[in-house]
This record gives C-alpha cells, structure tokens and sequence, in this order.
C-alpha cells in the first residue's frame, strides 16, 4: 500500500508525452483534415457538458507482485481544478492532491511530507514520476475524453466497427514516433478507447471507457481502466457515485502541522 499512489499514475499516466504546443487555429487543408476537426468539435462540445463533478469510487491495480485497492473521491471543475483523495482498507489516508491551472498541493500521507508549487508539466512530471500534461489527469480523473491535436501531429482517419478511428502520428526531438489512437464510436461521438502505439504498432498503453452514462447531451464513464500489456499492469477506477452540477465543491487539502514541507518555485 505504501507505493499504491505512485504505482496507479506510473501505469495510469504511462504514454509518451513530448513537449508539444497545442495547435487551436488549423483549420485543415484535406478533407480527411477538415472531418477529423468535425468530429473533434463534437467529441469536445459533449465532453465539456459534464462539468462541476463530485465523484466516488474504487481503484484497483493488478500488477505483477501487486493485486490492491484504495477508494477514491474527485471534485473536478473541468477548466481549473481537480481534487482527489485516496484511502486505504480501514479508511488509511494515502494521499490527496489538489492542481489547479496555475497552483499545486500534493500531501503524501504515508510518508509524512507535502509538496506545493505551479502547475506545469515539470512539476505535474516530478510529482507523479511520468510526463504528463493538466489535462491527461483531467480525462482519467472525470472518466470523459477531450481531444487536442498539437503543432506536430500528422492526422489519418481510419474505420473499425462503429467507430471513426483518429490516428495522430507525432515524432519527438529525438526522432521517435507514436500514434494516438481514438476510437469514436460515428453516432455518439464518445469516445470508448484510446490506444498509443510506436511506429511497429505495438500497443504501449490504452485506456478503455466503459460502462457509460448519459449526462443530458453530455456523457461519463463509470468504469476507466488503464493498462500497459507489455508489462502486465492494469489499474480500474469505477465509480460508484457520480454528480455533475455541483456548486459549492471543495478543493482544500489540509496540511498536517509536522509533516516535511516542501515549497517548489519554479
């Protein structure tokens, strides 16, 4: 247990993420280019309608020489601040953290020690021990998926099934290649799988959605499960409870007095 919150966002938080500018102004020059926007705008439009959330729920992780649990709450307003607070058996705090868009506060319960600062992807990376932008923790953390297309990305469209597949190659600095998959299910626009593979197209990780509920026009998964095969790691967060529209949500982390405090400027 006492390594359970830094095993959830290794597994969780697995993808390669590269520093990339988000690109909000193409507007597409290919007809591919421009159904990929549309359907983008979509999947947006009805993932933005879930918002204010309190939730509850379970996390479980199976890993090999790890099979454990924890409980789990979440307050997220979607453009600014996501809470969380992760218990153990016998209602053992394990750790709760707090990430606006501009500040951060993470206490380690088990450990004794706090850590404040400015969000950025440095300090969201060092916390968790994994690249990884404000809103990758957002999508997991509310069981919803919006999509960005960075600077760099080159855009496909595929079909399997119901779905429209998303395909967006990117290559790093340093000349490495991985594709985003989005499988968007052509009536819903939800999106029930997101897939990340290297240039042989092995899968590297995915998150699956399931169990989903319709929130108005609007949608949430009550079941998210993050795996990397390879290395036979899985962790599920299902939720039990699930409220949108909430006004007055609560965002404070409460800092013991003799815990280690750590202050991070930069």
């Amino acid at each position: 247990m006492k390594n359970f919150f830094l095993v959830v966002f290794f597994i969780t938080f697995s993808f390669p993420v590269f520093a990339q500018e988000l690109d909000d102004y193409f507007t597409g020059t290919t007809e591919a280019e421009i159904k990929i926007l549309d359907i983008m705008k979509e999947v947006n439009r009805k993932c933005d309608l879930t918002d204010n959330i309190r939730s509850e729920g379970e996390v479980k992780i199976k890993a090999p020489g790890m099979d454990e649990s924890a409980s789990i709450e979440i307050h997220a307003k979607k453009k600014s601040d996501l809470w969380f607070k992760i218990e153990g058996p016998m209602g053992i705090d394990v750790a709760t953290a707090y990430f606006g868009r501009d500040k951060f506060t993470y206490l380690n319960s088990l450990n004794d020690y706090s850590i404040t600062g400015p969000t950025n992807q440095a300090n969201i990376s060092a916390v968790i021990r994994m690249k990884v932008y404000y809103d990758d923790l957002m999508n997991a953390f509310t069981g919803t998926m919006r999509l960005v297309k960075y600077k760099n990305d080159v855009m496909e469209i595929t079909e399997s099934g119901l779905n429209n597949v998303l395909v967006f190659t990117t290559t790093s600095d340093k000349g490495i290649v991985t594709k985003r998959k989005y499988y968007v299910d052509k009536n819903t626009y939800i999106v029930n799988k997101c897939e990340y593979t290297n240039l042989k197209g092995d899968i590297i990780s995915s998150i699956f959605f399931s169990n989903i509920i319709n929130n108005g026009d609007g949608w949430y998964a009550k079941t998210v499960q993050a795996s990397n095969p390879k290395k036979g790691e899985y962790v599920t967060l299902t939720i039990e409870k699930y409220a949108t529209n909430q006004m007055n949500l609560s965002f404070y982390v409460s800092i013991p007095s003799d815990v280690k405090k750590k202050v991070w400027k930069n």
